[in-house]
């Protein structure tokens, strides 16, 4: 085999890589933005009921611990989606809850002013962490779907900028997307732990190819908005 077709052969090996990892970001950003619609659904069922006078009847359903001046500051229950917890801070505000899904469980913490700054959830098909900013923008993901762990970055409007993640066989890949979430870069080590990267044109086209081979030997290929090739070394 040529060194030429060694680093195609490398290219091929990435392009794969890349496609298993956009099939592992989509489940990934299912746990994320389910998370981060659901994650204050689970104090919803009696919120009201906790701003209302106290009682001195303990309630089997519910707990709720007050202060000194009768606000409440922590509240367990049930609610219709299941047992959730809930904290309040000294306005008011909620600070954190955590609650049972069905077969999920949901942690959020919030900010002062009660904006979503961070999300646990853990679910049947693995567990996401979400970082959220001042506007409540996903900022950070970080999940595990099965064996198999992903960190995305977002960038102010909302794009996805960056991915890292572990593919089957430990093989560690880097995908760095330009502002409408397009390819432009992707390095990885793929199989026998050998070095690749690639970059992409706008439109997704493979233009630039570099890897080392198996006996340490860099190779370079360039190529066309067609795909053909316009240069290689050696």
């Amino acid at each position: 085999m040529t060194n030429g077709r060694e680093l195609e052969s490398l290219l091929k090996r990435l392009a794969r890589l890349e496609e298993q990892h956009v099939r592992l970001r989509r489940l990934c950003s299912i746990l994320l933005v389910v998370l981060a619609i659901t994650a204050a659904v689970i104090v919803l069922d009696y919120v009201p009921s906790v701003l209302a006078a106290p009682s001195r009847t303990v309630e089997a359903e519910r707990f709720i611990l007050r202060d000194s001046v009768a606000k409440p500051r922590v509240v367990l229950g049930m609610t219709a989606r299941g047992p959730a917890l809930a904290f309040f801070d000294a306005n008011g505000k909620l600070r954190a809850s955590l609650g049972e899904l069905g077969d999920e469980m949901v942690l959020s913490l919030y900010d002062r002013d009660e904006r979503k700054r961070l999300g646990l959830r853990v679910t049947a098909e693995g567990s996401g962490i979400t970082v959220f900013d001042a506007n409540e923008r996903v900022r950070v993901g970080l999940a595990a779907i099965g064996n198999q762990p992903g960190l995305d970055m977002f960038g102010a409007t909302g794009r996805l900028r960056l991915n890292l993640s572990l593919m089957p066989g430990d093989l560690p890949v880097l995908l760095l997307r330009d502002s409408t979430e397009e390819i432009r870069a992707g390095v990885a080590l793929i199989a026998g732990d050998l070095p690749v990267v690639a970059l992409r044109d706008g439109t997704g086209r493979l233009r630039l190819g570099l890897g080392l081979l198996e006996d340490g030997l860099p190779n370079l290929a360039l190529f066309d908005a067609l795909g053909r090739t316009l240069f290689k070394a050696p």
